[in-house]
């Protein structure tokens, strides 16, 4: 039927669901596994099946991006967006590969990825969507030694965090907020903004990035 997926997939994608394809920590990057190469192939053929079920794709790969974002990495670069009409699903796609490339910790320094996103959510989209756009848009600039540029980004994406949902997203725009300010030798607003981040972390029940959050400001 239109808009489901065939029962394999589940059963598929379940049985590979725990390898331990994503690395611990960013020195030590791993290949993709199996579950790389099987869940590409899956989507691959889903999508050329079907364009329909693009959105169904897109949304399974951001139920486990946070947790594997190689893998989510290896399906969204098997996907031809381009056939797929609806600004929305285009927009989606490149929020989420700008995602799972940073979570790789491959540092884009081009905006040709994450355009799509930009052009749909400065005027549509869920506040949270919105506020990761601002943020991964800002990395970018971070990346390429614009900073000026990736502060107006996030400054931006403060605006939603009212309305967000995803209290971890509000976090890390804070962590990167202080982190540049930090870099550039203005400490109170390192720490205002590293605290602002401990919070919400907090409030997203965040345990990981709380704990480091801790760490930084025992440092700073």
């Amino acid at each position: 039927q239109a808009g489901q997926l065939p029962f394999w997939y589940f059963s598929v994608t379940e049985k590979y669901a725990s390898f331990p394809v994503t690395p611990l920590f960013p020195t030590q990057r791993k290949k993709h596994g199996a579950a790389s190469v099987l869940l590409s192939a899956i989507s691959f053929c889903l999508v050329c099946c079907s364009g329909r079920d693009a959105g169904i794709v897109l949304n399974d790969v951001e139920g486990y991006i946070a947790d594997r974002p190689d893998s989510a990495l290896a399906v969204l670069r098997s996907m031809d967006m381009e056939s797929i009409a609806p600004a929305s699903l285009r927009a989606k796609d490149s929020l989420l590969h700008s995602q799972a490339l940073d979570k790789c910790y491959i540092d884009l320094k081009s905006d040709s990825i994450i355009t799509p996103a930009v052009k749909y959510y400065r005027h549509s989209g869920s506040a949270d969507d919105r506020l990761k756009m601002c943020y991964y848009y800002a990395r970018i600039f971070e990346n390429s030694g614009d900073n000026v540029s990736a502060l107006l980004w996030l400054s931006n994406g403060e605006r939603y965090i009212s309305k967000c949902r995803d209290y971890s997203s509000a976090g890390r725009l804070y962590t990167a907020k202080s982190r540049i300010y930090f870099n550039a030798y203005y400490f109170d607003s390192a720490l205002s903004n590293s605290e602002r981040a401990l919070f919400y972390y907090r409030k997203g029940n965040d345990r990981k990035r709380e704990i480091v959050s801790l760490l930084d400001n025992a440092t700073a």
